[in-house]
């Protein structure tokens, strides 16, 4: 049992199989029963989660309106494939501009979307004077600017 704003009932093996970590978080109850409680990831967001983990495709819609929902959802629970799927909408539906580009380098690092990072630097490559000229770098941490 997981409780996530709802209680939604799982499969230990299904979680194995696809999210170690969730499946970690159900091996701290004894008898399968105790609920775990989740704090940090929206109940919906959550749900359509779980139906992906148990084969369940995720609308576009769903995708557009929780992308950045689910690339930290799927971080958190290793579902790496949910993740590179939601960072793929991500990409495609955002447009990288000189007032988001370093949230959105920041964000890349921190949830290491490797996508959504080449596309913030082909940003910064494609509009390098307009960068320099109006961006500035030093609030970044120097781990993120050693790849610029």
């Amino acid at each position: 049992k997981i409780l996530a704003g709802k209680l939604y009932h799982s499969h230990r093996l299904i979680l194995q199989h696809y999210s170690p970590e969730l499946s970690a978080l159900c091996a701290t109850s004894d008898d399968g029963m105790t609920p775990i409680i989740i704090t940090d990831v929206k109940p919906e967001v959550f749900r359509l989660l779980l139906y992906y983990v148990y084969g369940g495709e995720i609308s576009s819609e769903e995708f557009v309106d929780n992308e950045k929902d689910f690339i930290s959802a799927a971080d958190k629970y290793g579902i790496a494939n949910l993740k590179l799927e939601a960072e793929i909408w991500y990409v495609n539906n955002t447009e990288i501009t000189i007032e988001n580009m370093i949230d959105n380098l920041l964000y890349a690092d921190a949830f290491n979307c490797a996508l959504l990072k080449e596309t913030v630097m082909d940003f910064i490559l494609e509009n390098k004077e307009k960068v320099m000229q109006q961006v500035s770098f030093q609030d970044v941490p120097g781990e993120v600017c050693k790849d610029l």
